[in-house]
């Protein structure tokens, strides 16, 4: 398919802002601005890792070196000979480091896009993904286990294991790994990457949620994003906020965090609304709220996946006798007012 002049444009805007997320001086707008264009497809992650790994390895500040230099040779050049048109001579400059980034890319990331284009055939990729109410148990090739809760997917391929262990997370998932120092377990998800070599954690990273979270049982993880890095301590939780940009750290009770393995919803002082899209996923059922202010009530408690969804209104009715909540169950759908 033949790329657009549009297209093209807008794809020098995303190199840019991934160039400026890397070296920390995005907005907390433009890091949700990136976020949303990484979870719409996985050749969007796949590309903003590639990117990265270019990037750690000093490539692109070795580029805007020399085109500072070549700069400052093109300033010493105007003021010997002014009679040239200095201002054409510098606005020409000016666009040279302007696009030098973005020309890099294309050279660097030739092999990916064909990569993309035209994938190897030898690289086979696994996908296991849960459904509506299901969860999913599997080991890996290097022995580490991982619970897979509703509504969640996981991948890796086959290079898993060879230099590193890298698998992508959308949705939630419990993981204990296998301890080998000398290839990195990676968790990717969007922006971010956990690094680990041996230790339990639990990674809750839902599309349509505005918060993405990671908390450590045991062991040690490192949570790299752009140019920051957060290490972890056992019985901390890290969470991030895709509307603000902004982050926070809090001891948590991690077994109560990890407790869907065994059926079990728990919650502590979360919204009305995060309660609803638990359940959604738990239960195969749509919640409409007819009173837009009760999203904010909160809630903390437990349900079990067996509870049938009646006892469970009944129980969100008593919880909040001071709001008079109705809720009205019509086939799979429940109106809330």
């Amino acid at each position: 398919m033949r790329r657009t002049y549009k297209d093209t444009q807008y794809m020098e805007q995303t190199d840019l802002l991934i160039i400026k997320y890397l070296s920390g001086a995005t907005t907390p707008e433009e890091q949700s601005q990136l976020l949303s264009w990484l979870e719409r497809h996985p050749d969007n992650q796949h590309y903003f890792r590639s990117l990265k790994d270019a990037y750690d390895l000093g490539q692109f500040e070795q580029l805007l070196k020399e085109s500072r230099v070549n700069e400052q040779w093109a300033d010493m050049r105007q003021r010997m000979s002014p009679a040239r048109k200095p201002i054409r001579l510098r606005k020409i400059f000016r666009e040279f480091i302007r696009y030098a980034a973005v020309l890099l890319l294309g050279i660097l990331f030739y092999p990916t896009a064909v990569y993309l284009i035209k994938p190897q055939e030898q690289i086979q990729q696994t996908c296991i993904e849960t459904g509506v109410g299901e969860r999913a148990q599997i080991t890996l090739p290097d022995g580490s286990r991982v619970w897979i809760n509703s509504c969640s997917m996981l991948t890796y391929d086959s290079q898993f294991g060879k230099d590193n262990r890298p698998v992508n997370i959308k949705g939630e998932a419990y993981f204990e790994v296998h301890s080998d120092i000398e290839k990195p377990f990676l968790v990717h998800n969007g922006a971010f990457t956990y690094r680990v070599t041996g230790t339990s954690f639990n990674v809750s990273a839902f599309d349509n949620e505005h918060e993405t979270s990671i908390a450590l049982l045991e062991g040690g993880v490192t949570i790299e994003f752009g140019k920051q890095a957060e290490r972890l301590h056992p019985g901390e939780k890290f969470t991030f906020n895709k509307n603000t940009g902004k982050y926070r750290r809090e001891q948590i009770n991690v077994n109560r965090l990890t407790s869907w393995r065994t059926g079990e919803i728990t919650f502590n002082n979360i919204s009305f609304e995060e309660l609803t899209r638990k359940l959604e996923r738990s239960f195969n059922v749509t919640f409409i709220f007819q009173n837009e202010k009760l999203k904010n009530e909160t809630f903390s408690g437990s349900f079990h996946n067996y509870d049938p969804m009646e006892t469970i209104l009944e129980v969100l009715k008593i919880s909040t006798p001071q709001t008079e909540l109705q809720c009205t169950m019509v086939n799979d759908t429940i109106y809330i007012k």
